[in-house]
């Protein structure tokens, strides 16, 4: 008499698991095969990992690890002796006429149809390639013989050993699941095709459930709903064992996204119905009697989130060292491999789980993998892939993939480039179009769908993404000719937009403005600048980045519509006719001569009332203004009034500045070769002994030199003027006898030696 702890419902599953087992081994391998795949049915992908473990892909009772670079090792010398009578072409397997007599006389029905389903769900799963041993007993052999070999691990084996078959999948010329429509941007057709589902009942209710979550419709409720449903419609049914199961995790992830904390009491209800479900309670107990051990185990693995999970931790330990390498050490190979598990995963089970931050996160971690690789010295990724430039759209914040992006330009293949302008034209085309007579009107299924917040949310990030993007990519002219339009239209009628939106979709335009003609620029000026109020910042932006491009790919021709500075100017003002024109300084290469008068005008006056040493700057850098009598005088009682601390010393080899108004104005006198005299020397009070230096080298007491302030000054224009200067030459040389700095190093032999 043995004690067991194991429950009645857990004895009797250990029974049919064994009963179930015993005539499994007594069919023909093709139904075995068959039949450990299609028990599955209902997930659109199984890990590799996990089916390689899976009865009869493996004959061994310890854990394998048979799947490897995209390759299933099946050590079944059943398998071996099908896999030699197959014979497969470029849409067809041949059985040989043997295999043929075999599966008639076994009566093996329809054995063609199954071993297409078999190489086709495999190839589902990312397994490209399926191999079995030419003698296992050989392999087995060589295992009890040898240290470091076992049948446990593939890597052992080679290819001369096997024989090795390609799964392929099926040719699908456009996908049409929700998935491929999310990530196609064609939003139009997508809700489309969910509301001619929904009414006429196309589409399997998981698939139209997650779609509607993908969308976030009635803010992620609808997908609630039909995933409950579902539920109801799948229990006790064993045909449906899995889509149950989906249906009540999903309903259970969905909880965070439909909380808002409100006290509707809708939403109270559906939190209190979320909140009874148990899953545990479901797997172990209304599952166990039609789920076969196999699906069972992989459910809670589902349920346990393991594939995320190590996967997660692959790629944060993967960006760790490709961050300390600078892109050479660490394998972007492998983090591309389990990422598309996890696509696949998530997206082919119909699983909810990619609005979560932790999987975007970790987007953003292996968007971040492939820009080190590819901005390596290395040159690891010739070509940025298009699909990850896809999903960084998606899911990277717009601020985050602003940062990683900064200073970098893209390069990807002519194919990536038409597949992003082609996404950029539908996203746009979804919400607006060029309507009868030339009006632009907005799609009213889009418009509605945007009153979902989580839906707006996500729409205006993808559209501040796909800019960012595309900014960053010499597109060629015949590619990106296409978006001229559609940006007018949508630019033209939308409110959704905030101006950090507009201010990625003016980066695109400023690289990408010839697109463009003279009268849609005008259109662009004219809605921008008629939608501008006093205190409204949305298109503020924009109109520099028109600016710039129009002076850019249009640099004799100047705005032919007259009244645009006037308007522009009265939009700025306040209620007391005082004008804040910052933001115009752009207009005023491309305006008339008039126009110039009046803007500078309101500059001048704008300055002398509320002077403001940035914008000064800009309109120095734009050859608007010199710093003459005029305005220098005002600049250095502004910096005297404003400066605070400025200069906090050296750090770590870098300039530590508290406060950048002190640095600026020494750019700016160095810029245009201002020498202050004693008068104006005299305005600035207080000087620490770096910023009395800067301004003055000349009349400076070099005692109180410090080397480490070139440091602070290391641009070019400022250090080719103090190259004359002997003092800093001897300094500088008694420094770096005394300890080597690269920097000052780098300045001393590019200013000072000889």
């Amino acid at each position: 008499m043995t004690h067991s702890d194991k429950s009645a419902t857990e004895k009797l599953f250990d029974l049919r698991k064994k009963r179930i087992q015993r005539k499994q081994s007594e069919k023909h391998i093709i139904d075995q095969l068959y039949d450990a795949i299609y028990k599955f049915e209902g997930l659109g992908f199984v890990d590799p990992n996990f089916l390689c473990n899976v009865t009869p892909f493996k004959t061994i009772e310890d854990h394998v690890w048979h799947f490897e670079k995209g390759r299933l090792l099946i050590l079944n010398p059943l398998v071996t002796s099908l896999f030699e009578q197959l014979s497969l072409t470029n849409d067809d397997i041949i059985l040989s006429d043997n295999l043929i007599r075999e599966t008639k006389r076994l009566k093996v029905v329809e054995a063609k149809e199954k071993i297409h389903y078999i190489f086709r769900r495999l190839h589902n799963c990312m397994i490209k390639y399926v191999c079995a041993p030419l003698d296992l007993n050989s392999l087995k052999k060589r295992a009890l013989k040898s240290i470091g070999f076992s049948l446990r691990h593939f890597h052992h084996i080679q290819d001369k050993e096997l024989i090795i078959l390609p799964t392929k999948g099926a040719e699908i010329d456009k996908c049409e699941c929700v998935n491929c429509l999310l990530r196609s941007f064609d939003f139009i057709h997508f809700i489309k095709k969910l509301k001619d589902a929904e009414q006429r009942q196309t589409m399997d209710s998981l698939e139209l459930a997650y779609g509607n979550y993908l969308i976030s419709t009635d803010n992620y409720r609808k997908a609630y709903f039909q995933y409950k449903n579902t539920d109801i419609n799948t229990k006790g049914k064993e045909d449906k064992k899995i889509q149950y199961f989906i249906s009540k995790i999903n309903q259970i992830y969905l909880y965070n996204l439909i909380s808002t904390d409100s006290d509707d009491p809708q939403e109270k209800e559906i939190l209190s119905d979320i909140k009874s479900i148990d899953l545990d309670r479901s797997i172990h107990n209304e599952l166990d009697i039609y789920v076969d051990g196999d699906v069972r185990n992989y459910l809670i693995e589902v349920k346990e989130n393991k594939i995320f999970i190590k996967i997660k931790e692959f790629v944060t330990a993967e960006l760790d060292k490709l961050e300390k390498s600078q892109g050479t050490n660490g394998n972007i190979h492998e983090i591309d491999t389990k990422y598309r598990f996890l696509y696949s995963h998530f997206h082919n089970n119909r699983i909810v789980y990619d609005a979560f931050s932790e999987f975007t996160q970790l987007v953003t971690k292996i968007f971040k993998s492939f820009v080190l690789c590819y901005t390596s010295s290395e040159k690891i990724l010739p070509n940025f892939p298009e699909f990850y430039l896809a999903e960084a759209i998606i899911y990277v914040s717009s601020q985050e993939l602003q940062n990683i992006l900064r200073n970098i330009d893209l390069t990807v293949d002519s194919s990536a480039q038409g597949e992003l302008v082609s996404k950029a034209e539908k996203l746009l085309n979804s919400f607006a179009r060029e309507g009868f007579m030339g009006f632009d009107m907005t799609e009213p299924l889009l418009v509605a769908q945007l009153s979902n917040y989580r839906f707006q949310d996500n729409f205006t990030s993808i559209f501040s993404n796909m800019f960012t993007v595309l900014s960053k990519i010499d597109l060629h002219t015949d590619h990106v000719a296409i978006l001229a339009r559609p940006i007018l239209s949508f630019v033209k009628t939308e409110n959704i937009l905030s101006w950090t939106d507009l201010k990625e979709l003016g980066l695109f335009i400023e690289k990408h403005g010839a697109i463009f003609k003279p009268f849609q620029v005008l259109e662009l000026f004219n809605h921008a600048i008629n939608n501008s109020s006093y205190g409204e910042h949305k298109y503020h932006s924009l109109i520099r980045s028109l600016c710039k491009a129009y002076r850019k790919f249009y640099p004799d021709r100047v705005l032919e519509d007259k009244s645009l500075v006037h308007r522009a100017i009265a939009n700025s003002m306040d209620s007391n006719g005082k004008a804040d024109p910052k933001h115009l300084i752009f207009l005023y290469h491309i305006v008339d001569d008039d126009g110039k008068v009046r803007l500078l005008r309101e500059l001048n006056a704008y300055l002398t009332n509320n002077f403001n040493d940035f914008l000064l700057i800009e309109m120095l850098a734009l050859d608007i203004v010199t710093l003459d009598e005029t305005y220098l005088p005002i600049y250095l009682r502004s910096v005297n009034q404003s400066k605070g601390q400025g200069f906090g010393g050296i750090a770590n080899g870098k300039a530590d500045f508290k406060n950048v108004i002190m640095i600026n104005l020494i750019y700016q006198l160095y810029a245009y070769n201002i020498c202050l005299n004693e008068e104006q020397l005299s305005i600035l009070e207080n000087l620490c002994p770096f910023e009395a230096w800067a301004v003055n080298p000349m009349g400076f007491d070099y005692n109180s030199f410090e080397v480490d302030w070139l440091i602070a000054v290391d641009q070019d224009f400022i250090l080719e003027k103090l190259a004359g200067k002997n003092e800093i030459r001897i300094s500088l040389e008694k420094q770096l006898q005394i300890e080597f700095e690269p920097t000052l190093a780098k300045i001393y032999f590019k200013y000072f030696l000889g």
